[in-house]
């Protein structure tokens, strides 16, 4: 166990050095070309897990869809909420794949790719189907006379924006087109909460204060978490979090290799206990 933490402080160590040293140049780059900064600090500093990102898209979980515990209410009570996973920039689920069996132990998962990019209405509204079809299903399994759970939400990167404005009734809200921001459709009436949506877990994705004001006007504050990577450099300009330091964790990953941490299922179902 001491050579274990040993070997885990000194690869903590050099990281954060060579993260130390090359981010400064990505965040350079990012001033002059905001893309091209994005890619050279995918590439430079976390070049590995985008490569295992790829081995997990491509081979270990390939197939996640087809996986037993996925999609399916079977070993699951009827009481315990299901879970919708939301993938980042990546486009696909897959790479999600170890979290996603981990969470699977303990609450039905279930999984849409919605290709990449940030929020808009129709991914929304894509989501919001799901979350009908998820809720038949649970009906259709239990055969229950009372009304289905909530959906909570497990949201990566950008698909922490999607997941976001799914958390708002369609009804009093509009995704903006261009950034994904989330408004009033009619400025004479109030945003409202979609009843069928339960907790947010945004990972690498810091909410904002003004997020967390529209939070606050739904009633969702206290359901939203942030789990956050120290070594993301990608989500500098939303650092600090605005968020209530006991709704927040820091792991010491990068912005994708923060799914692969080994202390991550914990840490999200801790969230979804909450």
């Amino acid at each position: 166990m001491g050579r274990t933490h040993l070997l885990t402080n000194v690869s903590h160590g050099l990281y954060k050095a060579w993260y130390s040293v090359h981010e400064p140049i990505c965040r350079t780059i990012g001033r002059v070309n905001q893309p091209t900064g994005a890619v050279c600090a995918m590439v430079m500093l976390e070049g590995v897990s985008m490569a295992r990102c790829v081995r997990y898209a491509q081979l270990t979980y390939s197939n996640i869809t087809t996986l037993p515990q996925v999609n399916s209410f079977t070993n699951h009570p009827s009481h315990v909420r299901p879970v919708l996973f939301f993938h980042g920039a990546v486009g696909t689920s897959s790479y999600l794949g170890d979290l996603v069996v981990a969470v699977s132990h303990h609450a039905p998962v279930f999984l849409l790719d919605l290709g990449g990019g940030g929020a808009t209405e129709a991914k929304r509204q894509r989501v919001l189907e799901e979350i009908q079809r998820i809720q038949s299903l649970w009906s259709g399994h239990f055969m229950l006379a009372s009304p289905p759970p909530r959906v909570d939400f497990v949201a990566h990167s950008m698909g922490a924006g999607v997941a976001f404005s799914c958390a708002f009734d369609p009804a009093t809200s509009i995704v903006d087109a261009n950034t994904g921001a989330v408004s009033q459709k009619d400025p004479s009436r109030p945003l409202q909460p979609h009843p069928a949506v339960g907790k947010l877990v945004l990972i690498a994705n810091p909410s904002t204060s003004k997020e967390l004001t529209q939070l606050g006007s739904i009633g969702k504050v206290r359901d939203t978490f942030n789990i956050l990577a120290e070594f993301d450099a990608l989500m500098g300009s939303k650092m600090p979090p605005a968020i209530a330091p006991e709704q927040c964790r820091v792991l010491s990953a990068g912005h994708i290799g923060i799914v692969f941490d080994a202390s991550l299922p914990g840490v999200v179902q801790s969230c979804l206990q909450h």
